[in-house]
């Protein structure tokens, strides 16, 4: 059985009523537009007022977008977070092994090797997902980038201190 979409009646965004209205007044400028006015700010005041009181009941949507991608496609493409977090944490201890001195510092290099190690990581759990195997070569590029930029001495600003000096 087959279904037969309804009709949709199209309701003027905000922006098209008041373009009408503008319209309106510039081909009547003769004509008590002082009633309109009335009737367009006391809608927006309650719909500022119904806006407001909406925002002050409605949790954050970012809150709930992350926590439909933790449960739904980061869980299905990187399964479970246990063991995808402890698999990147054997690969940073391996990386971070010589870094573990009380002189030795964290170089933006080795950022770009722990984030490739993230993504790694996720690969070994999903080895066809595309956007993984695109952050790693994204990530390759980065740390080219930073060898470049520090062989030609590049100057970081502010109190930003580059760790290999």
């Amino acid at each position: 059985m087959s279904r037969i979409a309804k009709p949709k009646t199209q309701t003027p965004s905000n922006a098209q009523t008041i373009a009408m209205f503008a319209n309106w007044v510039m081909m009547n400028p003769n004509e008590d537009f002082t009633p309109v006015l009335n009737a367009i700010s006391s809608i927006y005041k309650d719909n500022l007022a119904e806006t407001k009181e909406s925002a002050q009941c409605a949790p954050a949507p970012m809150l709930y977008r992350a926590q439909s991608l933790i449960e739904g496609d980061r869980q299905q493409d990187y399964g479970d977070k246990l063991q995808n977090f402890s698999q990147i944490a054997m690969l940073f201890q391996g990386s971070l092994a010589m870094k573990l001195q009380p002189t030795a510092r964290i170089t933006p290099e080795d950022v770009a090797i722990l984030m490739m190690q993230v993504k790694i990581a996720r690969l070994a759990k999903s080895p066809d997902h595309k956007d993984s195997i695109m952050d790693v070569a994204g990530y390759a590029g980065c740390f080219s980038i930073l060898q470049d930029e520090r062989t030609k001495g590049k100057q970081l600003p502010g109190a930003i201190v580059d760790p290999r000096g």
